[in-house]
Protein backbone atom coordinates (compact mmCIF):
# COMPACT_ATOMS: atom_id res chain seq x y z
CA UNK A 1 0.00 0.00 0.00
CA UNK A 2 1.55 3.58 -0.94
CA UNK A 3 2.01 5.72 2.10
CA UNK A 4 -0.99 7.99 0.92
CA UNK A 5 -3.36 8.82 3.85
CA UNK A 6 -6.84 8.13 3.34
CA UNK A 7 -7.59 12.03 3.70
CA UNK A 8 -5.43 13.05 1.26
CA UNK A 9 -6.46 10.31 -1.62
CA UNK A 10 -10.06 11.82 -0.35
CA UNK A 11 -8.69 15.09 -1.43
CA UNK A 12 -7.44 14.34 -4.11
CA UNK A 13 -10.90 12.89 -5.66
CA UNK A 14 -12.35 15.97 -5.02
CA UNK A 15 -9.74 18.08 -7.03
CA UNK A 16 -10.63 15.53 -9.76
CA UNK A 17 -14.33 15.29 -9.42
CA UNK A 18 -16.53 16.79 -6.92
CA UNK A 19 -16.15 20.26 -7.97
CA UNK A 20 -19.29 19.40 -10.92
CA UNK A 21 -21.77 19.05 -8.95
CA UNK A 22 -24.24 20.14 -11.75
CA UNK A 23 -25.91 18.53 -13.74
CA UNK A 24 -24.15 16.23 -16.54
CA UNK A 25 -24.98 14.67 -19.46
CA UNK A 26 -26.33 11.18 -19.63
CA UNK A 27 -23.24 10.22 -21.83
CA UNK A 28 -21.10 11.55 -19.27
CA UNK A 29 -22.67 9.01 -16.33
CA UNK A 30 -22.69 6.47 -18.96
CA UNK A 31 -19.36 6.47 -19.58
CA UNK A 32 -18.36 6.73 -15.80
CA UNK A 33 -20.62 4.06 -14.36
CA UNK A 34 -19.22 1.72 -17.26
CA UNK A 35 -15.65 2.68 -16.11
CA UNK A 36 -16.61 2.22 -12.58
CA UNK A 37 -17.87 -1.36 -13.32
CA UNK A 38 -14.35 -2.35 -14.96
CA UNK A 39 -12.64 -1.38 -12.37
CA UNK A 40 -15.06 -3.53 -9.90
CA UNK A 41 -14.43 -6.35 -12.36
CA UNK A 42 -10.01 -5.75 -12.18
CA UNK A 43 -10.39 -5.10 -8.36
CA UNK A 44 -12.51 -8.21 -8.09
CA UNK A 45 -10.37 -10.17 -10.11
CA UNK A 46 -6.80 -9.23 -8.31
CA UNK A 47 -8.84 -10.19 -4.87
CA UNK A 48 -9.60 -13.27 -5.95
CA UNK A 49 -5.93 -13.83 -7.76
CA UNK A 50 -4.18 -12.88 -3.64
CA UNK A 51 -6.79 -15.44 -2.39
CA UNK A 52 -6.16 -18.23 -4.63
CA UNK A 53 -2.15 -18.14 -4.88
CA UNK A 54 0.86 -18.00 -2.78
CA UNK A 55 4.73 -16.37 -2.99
CA UNK A 56 5.28 -19.94 -3.10
CA UNK A 57 2.94 -20.77 -5.69
CA UNK A 58 4.88 -17.80 -8.12
CA UNK A 59 8.20 -18.90 -7.18
CA UNK A 60 7.35 -22.51 -8.61
CA UNK A 61 5.64 -20.92 -12.08
CA UNK A 62 9.29 -19.16 -12.18
CA UNK A 63 9.17 -16.37 -10.61
CA UNK A 64 13.27 -14.96 -9.37
CA UNK A 65 10.95 -14.23 -5.98
CA UNK A 66 7.03 -14.96 -5.17
CA UNK A 67 6.95 -12.13 -3.40
CA UNK A 68 7.51 -10.03 -6.60
CA UNK A 69 4.20 -10.85 -7.90
CA UNK A 70 2.50 -10.42 -4.92
CA UNK A 71 3.46 -7.03 -3.97
CA UNK A 72 2.32 -5.97 -7.76
CA UNK A 73 -1.07 -7.11 -7.63
CA UNK A 74 -1.68 -5.79 -4.16
CA UNK A 75 -0.28 -2.61 -5.36
CA UNK A 76 -2.83 -3.07 -8.62
CA UNK A 77 -5.76 -3.85 -6.48
CA UNK A 78 -4.96 -1.02 -4.40
CA UNK A 79 -5.20 1.51 -7.29
CA UNK A 80 -8.60 -0.20 -8.71
CA UNK A 81 -10.04 0.21 -5.07
CA UNK A 82 -8.65 4.04 -5.42
CA UNK A 83 -10.16 4.38 -8.87
CA UNK A 84 -13.82 2.35 -8.25
CA UNK A 85 -14.08 4.85 -5.15
CA UNK A 86 -13.89 7.68 -7.06
CA UNK A 87 -15.55 7.36 -10.16
CA UNK A 88 -18.63 6.51 -7.81
CA UNK A 89 -18.11 9.61 -6.07
CA UNK A 90 -17.80 11.46 -9.34
CA UNK A 91 -21.64 9.51 -10.79
CA UNK A 92 -23.33 10.79 -7.39
CA UNK A 93 -21.89 14.31 -7.34
CA UNK A 94 -23.03 14.55 -11.48
CA UNK A 95 -26.62 13.36 -10.01
CA UNK A 96 -26.64 9.99 -11.28
CA UNK A 97 -26.54 6.47 -9.34
CA UNK A 98 -23.42 4.31 -9.13
CA UNK A 99 -24.24 0.56 -10.44
CA UNK A 100 -23.96 -1.96 -7.84
CA UNK A 101 -25.02 -5.39 -7.62
CA UNK A 102 -22.51 -6.89 -10.01
CA UNK A 103 -20.53 -10.54 -9.89
CA UNK A 104 -18.02 -11.54 -11.92
CA UNK A 105 -16.70 -15.02 -12.32
CA UNK A 106 -13.67 -15.96 -12.62
CA UNK A 107 -13.40 -19.71 -12.61
CA UNK A 108 -11.79 -20.31 -15.58
CA UNK A 109 -8.96 -18.04 -15.36
CA UNK A 110 -7.55 -18.80 -11.81
CA UNK A 111 -7.12 -22.24 -12.56
CA UNK A 112 -3.16 -21.62 -12.17
CA UNK A 113 -0.69 -19.22 -11.99
CA UNK A 114 0.17 -18.80 -15.67
CA UNK A 115 -3.35 -18.71 -16.78
CA UNK A 116 -4.03 -16.01 -13.68
CA UNK A 117 -1.07 -13.80 -14.89
CA UNK A 118 -2.07 -14.37 -18.84
CA UNK A 119 -5.72 -13.38 -17.64
CA UNK A 120 -4.37 -10.46 -16.31
CA UNK A 121 -2.48 -9.25 -18.65
CA UNK A 122 -4.91 -9.44 -21.43
CA UNK A 123 -7.72 -7.85 -18.82
CA UNK A 124 -5.48 -4.88 -18.44
CA UNK A 125 -4.68 -3.81 -21.87
CA UNK A 126 -8.46 -4.32 -22.38
CA UNK A 127 -9.00 -1.68 -19.66
CA UNK A 128 -6.85 0.56 -21.45
CA UNK A 129 -8.62 0.50 -24.39
CA UNK A 130 -11.94 0.78 -22.74
CA UNK A 131 -10.74 4.00 -21.50
CA UNK A 132 -9.01 5.25 -24.90
CA UNK A 133 -12.18 4.76 -26.87
CA UNK A 134 -14.83 6.02 -24.51
CA UNK A 135 -13.13 9.36 -24.51
CA UNK A 136 -14.76 10.98 -27.26
CA UNK A 137 -18.19 9.97 -25.22
CA UNK A 138 -17.24 12.38 -22.91
CA UNK A 139 -18.48 15.76 -22.87
CA UNK A 140 -16.96 17.90 -20.07
CA UNK A 141 -13.80 18.60 -20.67
CA UNK A 142 -12.35 18.81 -17.65
CA UNK A 143 -13.76 15.58 -16.95
CA UNK A 144 -12.14 13.96 -19.46
CA UNK A 145 -9.05 15.04 -18.23
CA UNK A 146 -9.66 13.34 -14.81
CA UNK A 147 -10.34 10.27 -16.76
CA UNK A 148 -7.25 10.27 -18.03
CA UNK A 149 -5.86 10.70 -15.19
CA UNK A 150 -6.69 6.84 -14.07
CA UNK A 151 -6.17 5.81 -17.76
CA UNK A 152 -2.23 6.86 -17.61
CA UNK A 153 -2.28 4.47 -14.48
CA UNK A 154 -3.84 1.54 -16.21
CA UNK A 155 -1.28 1.69 -18.54
CA UNK A 156 1.32 1.35 -16.27
CA UNK A 157 -0.62 -1.88 -14.49
CA UNK A 158 -0.55 -2.84 -18.27
CA UNK A 159 3.18 -2.65 -18.58
CA UNK A 160 3.86 -5.03 -15.02
CA UNK A 161 1.59 -7.79 -16.78
CA UNK A 162 3.49 -7.48 -19.89
CA UNK A 163 6.62 -8.21 -17.47
CA UNK A 164 5.35 -10.29 -15.61
CA UNK A 165 4.32 -12.58 -19.10
CA UNK A 166 8.09 -11.99 -19.99
CA UNK A 167 6.62 -9.66 -22.61
CA UNK A 168 7.93 -6.50 -23.61
CA UNK A 169 6.65 -3.89 -21.46
CA UNK A 170 6.11 -1.48 -24.34
CA UNK A 171 5.33 -3.48 -27.20
CA UNK A 172 4.14 -1.11 -29.49
CA UNK A 173 4.17 3.06 -29.84
CA UNK A 174 0.47 3.57 -30.08
CA UNK A 175 -2.61 1.48 -27.92
CA UNK A 176 -5.82 0.56 -28.91
CA UNK A 177 -8.88 1.50 -28.39
CA UNK A 178 -12.76 -0.19 -27.78
CA UNK A 179 -15.57 1.53 -27.32
CA UNK A 180 -18.03 0.83 -24.41
CA UNK A 181 -20.47 -1.98 -26.50
CA UNK A 182 -17.02 -3.71 -27.95
CA UNK A 183 -15.39 -3.43 -24.33
CA UNK A 184 -18.78 -5.38 -23.24
CA UNK A 185 -18.79 -7.99 -26.03
CA UNK A 186 -14.65 -8.83 -24.37
CA UNK A 187 -15.86 -8.65 -20.66
CA UNK A 188 -19.56 -9.71 -20.91
CA UNK A 189 -18.82 -13.70 -19.95
CA UNK A 190 -17.60 -12.89 -16.41
CA UNK A 191 -20.04 -10.07 -15.41
CA UNK A 192 -23.81 -10.63 -14.13
CA UNK A 193 -25.92 -9.06 -12.47
CA UNK A 194 -26.28 -5.54 -13.23
CA UNK A 195 -27.56 -3.57 -16.33
CA UNK A 196 -25.25 -1.32 -18.20
CA UNK A 197 -27.41 0.34 -20.65
CA UNK A 198 -24.72 -0.97 -23.10
CA UNK A 199 -25.66 -3.63 -26.10
CA UNK A 200 -22.69 -5.67 -26.74
CA UNK A 201 -21.22 -6.21 -30.22
CA UNK A 202 -21.32 -9.95 -30.85
CA UNK A 203 -18.60 -11.51 -29.22
CA UNK A 204 -15.91 -13.64 -30.99
CA UNK A 205 -13.56 -16.44 -30.00
CA UNK A 206 -10.11 -16.91 -31.07
CA UNK A 207 -9.70 -20.99 -30.50
CA UNK A 208 -6.10 -21.46 -32.02
CA UNK A 209 -3.91 -22.99 -29.70
CA UNK A 210 -0.21 -21.39 -28.89
CA UNK A 211 -0.80 -18.97 -32.05
CA UNK A 212 2.82 -16.99 -33.35
CA UNK A 213 3.29 -15.33 -35.95
CA UNK A 214 2.27 -16.91 -39.04
CA UNK A 215 -0.17 -19.18 -37.13
CA UNK A 216 -3.41 -20.08 -38.32
CA UNK A 217 -6.40 -18.34 -36.23
CA UNK A 218 -9.33 -20.73 -35.84
CA UNK A 219 -13.17 -18.59 -34.74
CA UNK A 220 -16.18 -19.50 -32.93
CA UNK A 221 -19.11 -16.96 -32.52
CA UNK A 222 -22.42 -17.41 -32.12
CA UNK A 223 -23.15 -14.92 -34.87
CA UNK A 224 -21.64 -17.70 -37.22
CA UNK A 225 -24.76 -19.70 -36.14
CA UNK A 226 -23.38 -23.04 -36.14
CA UNK A 227 -21.72 -22.18 -39.61
CA UNK A 228 -18.17 -22.09 -40.51
CA UNK A 229 -16.29 -19.12 -41.55
CA UNK A 230 -15.77 -19.56 -45.22
CA UNK A 231 -16.88 -16.59 -47.26
CA UNK A 232 -16.09 -14.55 -44.50
CA UNK A 233 -13.16 -12.12 -43.91
CA UNK A 234 -10.69 -11.94 -40.79
CA UNK A 235 -9.61 -8.51 -40.21
CA UNK A 236 -6.50 -7.83 -38.09
CA UNK A 237 -5.19 -4.29 -36.11
CA UNK A 238 -2.49 -3.10 -34.07
CA UNK A 239 -1.66 -0.31 -32.27
CA UNK A 240 -1.30 3.13 -34.24
CA UNK A 241 -2.60 1.35 -37.31
CA UNK A 242 -5.13 2.91 -39.94
CA UNK A 243 -5.94 0.08 -41.54
CA UNK A 244 -6.83 -3.53 -41.04
CA UNK A 245 -4.56 -6.57 -42.50
CA UNK A 246 -7.47 -8.57 -44.00
CA UNK A 247 -7.72 -12.12 -45.20
CA UNK A 248 -9.98 -14.83 -45.79
CA UNK A 249 -11.38 -16.15 -42.43
CA UNK A 250 -10.88 -19.65 -43.52
CA UNK A 251 -7.09 -18.82 -44.08
CA UNK A 252 -6.06 -16.23 -41.33
CA UNK A 253 -2.74 -15.70 -40.21
CA UNK A 254 -1.19 -13.85 -37.33
CA UNK A 255 0.79 -11.24 -39.46
CA UNK A 256 4.66 -11.66 -39.60
CA UNK A 257 6.64 -8.41 -37.73
CA UNK A 258 3.91 -8.68 -35.14
CA UNK A 259 4.84 -7.93 -31.52
CA UNK A 260 1.89 -7.35 -28.76
CA UNK A 261 -1.79 -6.92 -28.61
CA UNK A 262 -3.92 -7.21 -31.68
CA UNK A 263 -7.82 -6.84 -32.47
CA UNK A 264 -9.48 -9.77 -35.00
CA UNK A 265 -12.60 -9.12 -35.95
CA UNK A 266 -14.96 -11.16 -38.65
CA UNK A 267 -16.18 -9.26 -41.49
CA UNK A 268 -18.88 -9.83 -44.65
CA UNK A 269 -16.52 -8.34 -47.07
CA UNK A 270 -13.63 -6.27 -47.62
CA UNK A 271 -14.55 -3.08 -46.59
CA UNK A 272 -11.68 -1.96 -44.24
CA UNK A 273 -13.11 -1.09 -40.58
CA UNK A 274 -9.67 -0.30 -39.16
CA UNK A 275 -9.19 2.81 -36.46
CA UNK A 276 -10.58 5.73 -39.18
CA UNK A 277 -13.80 3.56 -40.62
CA UNK A 278 -14.93 1.48 -37.92
CA UNK A 279 -18.05 3.43 -37.07
CA UNK A 280 -18.69 3.46 -41.09
CA UNK A 281 -18.23 0.28 -41.69
CA UNK A 282 -20.05 -1.06 -38.85
CA UNK A 283 -22.59 -2.88 -40.38
CA UNK A 284 -19.67 -4.92 -42.08
CA UNK A 285 -19.00 -6.57 -39.11
CA UNK A 286 -20.24 -10.43 -38.35
CA UNK A 287 -18.20 -10.89 -34.82
CA UNK A 288 -15.48 -8.91 -32.73
CA UNK A 289 -13.43 -7.48 -31.90
CA UNK A 290 -11.68 -9.93 -30.20
CA UNK A 291 -7.94 -8.94 -28.48
CA UNK A 292 -4.99 -11.50 -28.79
CA UNK A 293 -1.31 -10.29 -27.79
CA UNK A 294 1.18 -11.66 -29.38
CA UNK A 295 4.32 -12.77 -27.55
CA UNK A 296 6.91 -13.48 -30.02
CA UNK A 297 10.10 -13.95 -28.33
CA UNK A 298 10.69 -13.24 -24.51
CA UNK A 299 11.74 -9.75 -23.35
CA UNK A 300 14.59 -9.66 -21.11
CA UNK A 301 13.05 -7.31 -18.74
CA UNK A 302 10.62 -10.30 -18.52
CA UNK A 303 13.31 -13.06 -17.72
CA UNK A 304 14.58 -10.96 -14.84
CA UNK A 305 11.57 -11.28 -13.08
CA UNK A 306 10.58 -14.13 -14.15
CA UNK A 307 13.84 -16.68 -15.31
CA UNK A 308 11.88 -19.67 -15.24
CA UNK A 309 9.48 -18.67 -17.17
CA UNK A 310 11.18 -20.84 -20.69
CA UNK A 311 10.37 -23.73 -18.28
CA UNK A 312 6.99 -22.72 -17.76
CA UNK A 313 3.72 -22.96 -19.58
CA UNK A 314 0.33 -23.33 -19.12
CA UNK A 315 -2.94 -24.29 -21.27
CA UNK A 316 -6.28 -23.81 -20.01
CA UNK A 317 -9.91 -24.75 -21.31
CA UNK A 318 -13.06 -23.11 -21.17
CA UNK A 319 -16.42 -23.69 -23.10
CA UNK A 320 -15.17 -21.32 -25.59
CA UNK A 321 -11.29 -21.43 -26.36
CA UNK A 322 -8.02 -22.76 -25.45
CA UNK A 323 -4.97 -20.40 -24.48
CA UNK A 324 -1.39 -21.41 -24.36
CA UNK A 325 1.60 -19.77 -23.53
CA UNK A 326 5.39 -20.77 -23.92
CA UNK A 327 8.79 -19.50 -23.63
CA UNK A 328 8.76 -18.25 -26.81
CA UNK A 329 5.85 -17.74 -28.47
CA UNK A 330 2.32 -16.80 -26.97
CA UNK A 331 -1.03 -15.45 -27.69
CA UNK A 332 -3.40 -14.58 -24.75
CA UNK A 333 -6.51 -14.34 -26.21
CA UNK A 334 -9.51 -12.16 -25.52
CA UNK A 335 -11.86 -15.53 -26.58
CA UNK A 336 -10.64 -16.35 -22.64
CA UNK A 337 -13.22 -13.32 -22.26
CA UNK A 338 -16.06 -14.11 -24.60
CA UNK A 339 -18.66 -16.45 -24.65
CA UNK A 340 -21.55 -16.44 -25.96
CA UNK A 341 -23.47 -13.70 -23.55
CA UNK A 342 -26.86 -11.90 -23.57
CA UNK A 343 -26.88 -8.56 -24.76
CA UNK A 344 -27.36 -5.80 -22.44
CA UNK A 345 -31.01 -4.85 -21.53
CA UNK A 346 -31.09 -1.10 -22.94
CA UNK A 347 -28.80 0.11 -25.96
CA UNK A 348 -26.66 3.22 -26.36
CA UNK A 349 -25.46 4.33 -29.55
CA UNK A 350 -21.80 2.85 -30.93
CA UNK A 351 -18.67 5.25 -30.03
CA UNK A 352 -16.21 6.19 -32.92
CA UNK A 353 -13.06 4.76 -32.38
CA UNK A 354 -11.51 7.23 -34.76
CA UNK A 355 -13.54 10.20 -33.00
CA UNK A 356 -12.09 8.94 -29.44
CA UNK A 357 -8.44 8.09 -30.93
CA UNK A 358 -8.62 12.51 -32.45
CA UNK A 359 -10.42 13.48 -28.95
CA UNK A 360 -7.75 11.64 -26.64
CA UNK A 361 -5.12 12.99 -29.10
CA UNK A 362 -6.21 16.70 -28.37
CA UNK A 363 -6.46 15.77 -24.16
CA UNK A 364 -2.82 14.53 -24.31
CA UNK A 365 -1.53 17.64 -26.86
CA UNK A 366 -2.77 19.46 -23.25
CA UNK A 367 -0.77 17.13 -20.57
CA UNK A 368 2.06 15.21 -22.18
CA UNK A 369 5.44 16.18 -23.44
CA UNK A 370 6.09 15.98 -27.38
CA UNK A 371 9.62 14.48 -28.39
CA UNK A 372 11.78 16.44 -30.74
CA UNK A 373 13.84 15.20 -33.12
CA UNK A 374 17.10 15.73 -31.03
CA UNK A 375 17.86 12.51 -29.69
CA UNK A 376 18.68 14.18 -26.30
CA UNK A 377 15.84 15.67 -25.71
CA UNK A 378 13.70 12.11 -27.00
CA UNK A 379 15.18 10.33 -24.65
CA UNK A 380 14.90 13.11 -21.60
CA UNK A 381 10.97 12.97 -21.94
CA UNK A 382 10.85 9.48 -20.56
CA UNK A 383 13.27 10.33 -17.63
CA UNK A 384 11.90 13.68 -17.08
CA UNK A 385 8.51 11.93 -16.35
CA UNK A 386 9.59 9.02 -14.52
CA UNK A 387 9.22 8.34 -10.60
CA UNK A 388 12.36 6.17 -10.03
CA UNK A 389 14.89 9.14 -10.21
CA UNK A 390 18.29 7.83 -10.60
CA UNK A 391 20.92 8.22 -7.96
CA UNK A 392 24.01 9.02 -10.91
CA UNK A 393 25.24 12.48 -11.37
CA UNK A 394 25.25 13.93 -14.93
CA UNK A 395 29.41 14.03 -14.96
CA UNK A 396 29.91 10.46 -14.39
CA UNK A 397 27.12 10.07 -16.92
CA UNK A 398 28.87 11.61 -19.05
CA UNK A 399 32.27 10.24 -18.23
CA UNK A 400 32.35 8.96 -22.11
CA UNK A 401 35.87 9.74 -23.60
CA UNK A 402 33.84 11.45 -26.60
CA UNK A 403 30.67 12.88 -27.52
CA UNK A 404 29.72 9.91 -29.97
CA UNK A 405 30.37 7.61 -27.27
CA UNK A 406 28.03 8.76 -25.16
CA UNK A 407 25.70 5.82 -24.33
CA UNK A 408 21.86 6.41 -24.43
CA UNK A 409 21.85 5.00 -21.08
CA UNK A 410 24.21 7.02 -20.01
CA UNK A 411 22.27 10.17 -21.58
CA UNK A 412 18.95 8.84 -19.87
CA UNK A 413 20.59 8.62 -16.50
CA UNK A 414 22.12 11.98 -17.05
CA UNK A 415 18.84 14.09 -17.76
CA UNK A 416 16.98 12.37 -15.65
CA UNK A 417 19.52 13.44 -12.79
CA UNK A 418 19.70 17.07 -14.08
CA UNK A 419 15.67 17.47 -14.66
CA UNK A 420 15.12 15.88 -11.12
CA UNK A 421 17.33 18.91 -9.66
CA UNK A 422 15.85 21.42 -12.20
CA UNK A 423 12.53 20.42 -10.37
CA UNK A 424 13.37 20.74 -7.13
CA UNK A 425 15.27 24.66 -7.83
CA UNK A 426 12.67 25.80 -9.99
CA UNK A 427 9.70 28.18 -9.45
CA UNK A 428 7.22 26.10 -11.81
CA UNK A 429 3.70 24.80 -9.87
CA UNK A 430 4.26 21.88 -6.82
CA UNK A 431 2.06 19.85 -9.07
CA UNK A 432 5.00 19.32 -11.81
CA UNK A 433 7.12 18.29 -8.46
CA UNK A 434 4.32 15.56 -7.49
CA UNK A 435 4.19 14.24 -10.56
CA UNK A 436 7.63 14.06 -10.92
CA UNK A 437 8.12 12.22 -7.34
CA UNK A 438 5.76 10.93 -6.13
CA UNK A 439 3.35 7.65 -7.76
CA UNK A 440 -0.42 6.61 -6.72
CA UNK A 441 -3.25 5.90 -8.48
CA UNK A 442 -3.47 8.84 -10.79
CA UNK A 443 -1.78 10.96 -12.93
CA UNK A 444 -0.98 14.55 -12.13
CA UNK A 445 -0.88 16.78 -15.30
CA UNK A 446 1.14 19.65 -16.23
CA UNK A 447 1.07 22.20 -18.86
CA UNK A 448 3.33 22.72 -22.55
CA UNK A 449 4.76 25.10 -21.14
CA UNK A 450 5.77 23.76 -17.91
CA UNK A 451 6.96 20.28 -19.68
CA UNK A 452 8.68 22.46 -21.94
CA UNK A 453 10.55 24.19 -19.27
CA UNK A 454 11.73 21.19 -17.84
CA UNK A 455 13.49 19.58 -20.59
CA UNK A 456 14.98 22.70 -22.07
CA UNK A 457 16.98 23.24 -18.89
CA UNK A 458 17.74 19.10 -18.69
CA UNK A 459 19.03 19.39 -21.79
CA UNK A 460 20.97 22.95 -21.64
CA UNK A 461 22.87 21.22 -18.46
CA UNK A 462 23.76 18.28 -20.33
CA UNK A 463 24.68 19.61 -23.72
CA UNK A 464 27.33 22.42 -20.97
CA UNK A 465 28.87 19.34 -20.04
CA UNK A 466 29.76 17.97 -23.29
CA UNK A 467 32.50 20.15 -24.80
CA UNK A 468 34.67 19.52 -20.75
CA UNK A 469 34.75 15.74 -22.07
Amino acid sequence: MRPLSFLLFIGLANALFIPWRRTAKSSDITVLNFASVLEQMESDFYSQALKSFTASDFAVAGFASGDIPVTEIQQLASDENSHLATLQAAVKALGGQPITGCKFDFSSALTDVNTMITFAQLMENVGVSAYLGAASSISDPALLSAAASIMTVEARHQTVMNIMNAAAPIPQAFDLALNPSEVLSIAGQFLSGCSLDITATPPLSVTTRASQNGTLLEFQSSALNGTSSTGLYCQLIAGGAANTTMQPADSCLVPAGVNGPMLVMLTKDTRDVGSKNRTAANDNIVAGPSMIIIIDEQDPLGQLVRPGESNSTSSTTTSSTTTSTSATSATATASAFTTVLSAASASTSTTSTSASTSSVASTLAATSVTSTSSKVLSTSVSSVTTTSISTSTTSSAISATSTSAISTTAVTSAVTTTASSVVSTSSAPSATSATLSASGPFTTTISPSQASAIIASAASSLLAAIPSI
